[in-house]
């Protein structure tokens, strides 16, 4: 959320990821108008509830594509660190 909310003219954030999922240009306006400004909304959260059918291995396939390596490497470590334990207390 901290890494792809901001925005930057330079730096691919969630509009880019997902716009590349599918969500028209409309849906964007509207997700960025709603969430604007707001400290407890965030489009990127929005946009990743939108598109939950998605796997995490989509979302660091798309991190790649866009070159995000700083939010890649949150991935993964959630991946390695916290995703184990979270699926360790549901079973």
């Amino acid at each position: 959320r901290l890494k792809l909310d901001p925005n930057h003219c330079t730096i691919k954030n969630w509009k880019n990821f997902a716009s590349r999922w599918g969500m028209s240009y409309d849906e964007l306006t509207l997700l960025e108008h709603r969430t604007q400004g707001s400290l407890y909304h965030s489009p990127t959260q929005e946009f990743l509830l939108r598109y939950n059918q998605k796997t995490v291995t989509e979302l660091t396939e798309l991190c790649r594509f866009y070159q995000r390596i700083d939010v890649l490497r949150l991935l993964q470590s959630w991946i390695e660190k916290d995703w184990p334990s979270r699926w360790q207390q549901a079973h």
